[in-house]
């Protein structure tokens, strides 16, 4: 087994200009390498989709903040994005910083922020996701809002849009579930 160094720290404030990245859990994907084991790089790109989901996002959080971190990879590669797509979105948008879990592969970048641990994770979440995974590589976490992920739906995900019209027009399958 390779055993390979790396800190997972919380940070409050990201600035979500620098992630211009994202991390994918297959060296086959086609992009660029990357020093965590089995990934590779590819550039983060948004998708035009689920206009009103974003438009509520965007309340949402100008209304109550960020409820949840995203997920990052620090490597000499770049800051990358796991997780979270939707609230760096959103946080681009607004030029608003974002909390985020970081895996930290340089072990200096982010050693003055809080540690997470299996112990202490669930506290940085106000939504606490049912999938938090620490691996061998680092943290694998989702709330599962598409059909195709391989685990099951987690509702914890769409909590703060309770009651939102868009819900039934752009996310149709998540009351078939």
């Amino acid at each position: 087994m390779l055993t390979v160094a790396f800190e997972v720290r919380y940070c409050p404030d990201v600035d979500p200009q620098v992630v211009v990245d994202k991390i994918v859990f297959n060296p086959n994907y086609g992009g660029r390498g990357c020093s965590v084991p089995g990934t590779c790089v590819i550039r983060h790109t948004e998708r035009a989709m689920k206009p009103k989901f974003f438009a509520a996002l965007e309340k949402n959080v100008k209304r109550d903040g960020f409820r949840n971190p995203i997920l990052l990879y620090n490597t000499p590669e770049g800051l990358l994005l796991a997780f979270g797509g939707s609230r760096l979105r959103v946080a681009r948008k607004l030029d608003k910083p974002i909390p985020a879990i970081v895996v930290d592969y340089t072990c200096r970048d982010y050693v003055l922020w809080e540690e997470v641990t299996p112990d202490n994770w669930q506290k940085f979440f106000k939504d606490v996701p049912l999938h938090f995974e620490f691996t061998d590589v680092g943290v694998e976490t989702h709330y599962s809002l598409e059909r195709n992920r391989r685990h099951t739906y987690d509702p914890k995900g769409m909590e703060w849009a309770e009651g939102e019209e868009f819900i039934a027009e752009e996310f149709s399958w998540l009351s078939k579930t």
